[in-house]
């Protein structure tokens, strides 16, 4: 849109549009677009709500989904639906002969959208200038830190992941995904301790993550704490039955307290899921 900036977040949710209006405007315009066609024709208008109702459910509101934690509908969500609405209007005009100047008014905003289009596309080259760009926009944008962090770790850049990762956990303490993947960070830094806590905390918030009671478990293994990793091995397992590395790394707690045959049991059944493991690294929760 001309003059406006697009992003993928503008932290609108929906109590923020509520505390400050900032829907007002867009439902005005709604309005304003439905009575015009009330006005012209009462079945194009019933057509044109329809449409408009049907693109829309799925992220009204009326049934919560999660984006809308972090902000209302996104541009994008109505490039759908106002397809309807050129679709009414080219129908309802199909017969109107435009002046010389209303032509040149409509190829001057069309000549200028297509500037704003190009001028656009420079910030969406990659992730990270599009995730840049969502910052400046809303500054306090949990959805951009998330994925600049990520961005930044598997570019292997760690140190400027776990800066975003802290202004995550900063702005949203209560997501046990934002705890994990900063312990996981600091964990790839080989700082354990300040990992330990973030962890610790990802479980009170979110009992079921394996990826943090497999971290759990390697950091007790490391300490020689085998009755602690075992626990934290087999509740991975439990919770991800399919993922290899729980059994590999029961298997070497096994050897350990010296239970060759319980070893020899849990890397068969690794092997079984995974014949061409190999030595497992901290891993990113999704």
């Amino acid at each position: 849109l001309f003059p406006f900036n697009l992003g993928i977040d503008y932290g609108r949710t929906p109590l923020r549009v509520i505390e400050n209006h900032s829907g007002l405007i867009a439902g005005m315009v709604l309005v304003l677009v439905i009575g015009l066609f009330i006005f012209l024709s009462w079945r194009k208008a019933l057509i044109l709500m329809a449409a408009l109702a049907t693109a829309l459910l799925p992220v009204s509101g009326l049934l919560p989904f999660s984006f809308q934690t972090f902000s209302t509908v996104a541009d994008h969500d109505l490039y759908l639906p106002f397809f309807a609405v050129m679709l009414v209007m080219t129908i309802e005009f199909r017969e109107y002969v435009p002046s010389k100047r209303v032509m040149g008014a409509a190829f001057l905003l069309l000549g200028l959208l297509s500037v704003r289009n190009l001028d656009q596309m420079r910030h969406w080259k990659n992730a990270e200038s599009l995730l840049a760009l969502s910052l400046r926009l809303t500054p306090e944008s949990v959805i951009a830190f998330n994925n600049l962090a990520v961005f930044y770790e598997e570019e292997k850049r760690l140190e400027a992941a776990l800066t975003y990762y802290q202004k995550l956990e900063a702005l949203a303490p209560e997501f046990s995904h934002h705890q994990y993947n900063l312990g996981n960070a600091l964990l790839k830094l080989n700082r354990i301790e300040e990992a330990l806590p973030h962890l610790i905390k990802s479980l009170e918030l979110d009992p079921a993550l394996a990826d943090a009671h497999f971290n759990l478990g390697v950091i007790a293994e490391s300490y020689g704490d085998y009755k602690a990793a075992r626990h934290y091995f087999e509740q991975s397992i439990q919770l991800d039955p399919l993922a290899a590395r729980g059994y590999f790394k029961l298997g070497g707690v096994a050897l350990a307290q010296k239970k060759p045959q319980e070893a020899k049991e849990n890397y068969l059944m690794g092997l079984s899921l995974d014949p061409k493991a190999r030595n497992l690294t901290w891993k990113r929760s999704a």
